[in-house]
């Protein structure tokens, strides 16, 4: 592709400075992957430590690997002759750019992103077997894994997404967005987090049809600074139905009507809007739910419908996937039967089925909200005792330690303090801070996080449960800079057949 051609979608809105034609081979924004005739963005990255790297400092390195053109902030003064893109915001030309490499992709499928602050992978993993199952084929990018075609790839494969990223950067997305197409996928759907909606991951060229709502807390206060920014970084989902591509599907907000910034989406939403909700009246109405020990029963309309998945937080997510297999002409009963056979989401209250008499889970809960979330819907189901392994995650929002210190000892029977991820911070310190909101003297410290499971699973009885939470199915700790291969559930498969 010639940038003649690529660089006709720049020109309202870039400054480009040093024009040449070449070929393109490809848009990248980590110097160390750049090839001869890549066009370079030096955006700002956040890595999967947390950190900040400006790609700026690279420029000279990507030309030496043989960039040709520069996406950048302002004018460099560089003796190479390369041409300049020069834009306020690099990281929106850089998804620009990417979907125009690549064809476009995002036209080609219907779109649906789901955001909120919880559930969304649950709600991304529902809404694509009620589609598959009614025929429709589907990919869809999650914080557990991509499916791309025929295949689940773990988020936490390197080859794939090495920044382990919810949603990856514009070049990969738009990449395995035109791979879907290839495959046949007819419907992608994203987890749209806040920060790849802010960061222009996944925004303009998604071209979504339709937006989905879980619910709406503070969370990620350490990257969006202030509950109004972190807000509007969601709503943005829904501002981009309004300029998305017309592809004869009706555009469609999908809105939990019983949070209580509702009203806040809803006037900014100017397509057909789906409710959703428990207390408050909506479109999909739940109502008669039994939350009982292997399932959930509750009514919509005249339909009964049955999940494995425990808890009301789960009827909140069943009833949004409901409201997008409804809008894709599915009918109830259709749902229904398929929601019978979904098996549920790796590691979201994910059981590892053991002899031992106890009962041993593995949840992704990793804030003050979802951790209580967790433990008095587990708590419903009886325990003779609750136990909880946890931590917190280093270089993030520090306050919420001494919240999950108290939330966790407040609702189980003993909890066990261990390390999530440090990171870059002492391990110690985090675990200090976790216990200043304690007020019990039911729980233990233990750093080593395998010690801490085996020690759990130790202290368990017949009729307890024992339940993992903060890394879910994630494949790695983080520690100083490095990444060390880890898997909760392989730690617990390991012990219990050893004893």
């Amino acid at each position: 592709m010639r940038f003649s051609v690529m660089s006709s979608v720049l020109r309202e809105d870039s400054l480009i400075l040093n024009y040449k034609d070449f070929r393109v081979s490809g848009v990248s924004y980590d110097y160390r992957k750049v090839r001869p005739n890549n066009i370079y963005a030096a955006i700002d990255v956040f890595n999967h430590q947390g950190k900040e790297r400006d790609g700026h400092v690279f420029i000279r390195k990507a030309i030496r690997n043989g960039a040709k053109a520069l996406i950048l902030k302002k004018r460099q003064n560089i003796n190479e002759d390369v041409c300049q893109i020069i834009n306020s915001n690099p990281r929106k030309v850089l998804e620009r750019l990417s979907a125009f490499f690549y064809s476009y992709p995002a036209k080609k499928l219907f779109t649906i992103g789901v955001t909120g602050t919880k559930g969304k992978t649950t709600t991304v993993y529902l809404i694509s077997h009620l589609l598959e199952d009614a025929g429709i084929k589907t990919g869809f990018f999650s914080t557990a894994d991509f499916k791309i075609g025929a295949h689940s790839i773990s988020n936490y494969t390197d080859k794939v997404n090495e920044t382990h990223l919810t949603c990856p950067e514009a070049p990969e997305l738009q990449k395995s967005l035109k791979r879907m197409v290839e495959l046949g996928t007819k419907v992608a759907i994203i987890e749209a987090t806040s920060h790849a909606l802010k960061l222009c991951r996944a925004a303009e060229e998604c071209q979504y049809d339709v937006a989905v709502i879980t619910n709406l807390q503070s969370e990620h206060l350490d990257f969006h600074k202030s509950k109004r920014d972190y807000y509007l970084a969601k709503a943005k989902l829904f501002d981009l139905l309004s300029t998305s591509q017309n592809k004869n599907l009706e555009k469609c907000a999908v809105i939990n009507n019983d949070m209580q910034s509702c009203q806040f989406l809803k006037k900014r939403v100017t397509s057909k809007i789906i409710t959703y909700g428990v207390r408050n009246h909506a479109d999909i109405n739940a109502r008669s739910i039994k939350i009982e020990n292997n399932r959930t029963v509750f009514k919509v309309g005249n339909q009964t419908f049955e999940s494995s998945l425990i808890g009301l937080h789960n009827v909140y997510n069943v009833c949004a996937a409901i409201a997008v297999a409804s809008h894709f002409g599915i009918s109830y009963k259709k749902i229904k039967n398929s929601l019978a056979r979904f098996s549920g989401v790796p590691g979201r209250a994910q059981e590892v089925k053991n002899n031992r008499g106890f009962r041993v889970l593995i949840d992704y809960a990793h804030t003050p909200e979802s951790l209580e979330v967790c433990l008095k819907t587990l708590k419903k189901n009886s325990p003779k005792r609750l136990i909880v392994i946890f931590g917190c995650a280093g270089d993030r929002d520090p306050k919420k330690r001494a919240e999950m210190g108290g939330v966790a000892t407040r609702l189980a029977d003993f909890s066990i303090i261990t390390s999530e991820d440090p990171r870059n911070e002492n391990p110690r310190r985090i675990v200090q801070e976790i216990v200043r909101g304690i007020k019990k003297n039911n729980f233990m410290v233990e750093i080593d996080r395998k010690k801490a499971i085996q020690k759990g699973l130790e202290y368990a009885r017949e009729g307890d449960f024992v339940v993992i939470t903060g890394k879910g199915d994630e494949k790695f700790l983080e520690i100083r800079d490095k990444q060390f291969k880890w898997s909760d559930e392989q730690v617990v498969t390991n012990y219990l057949n050893q004893i």
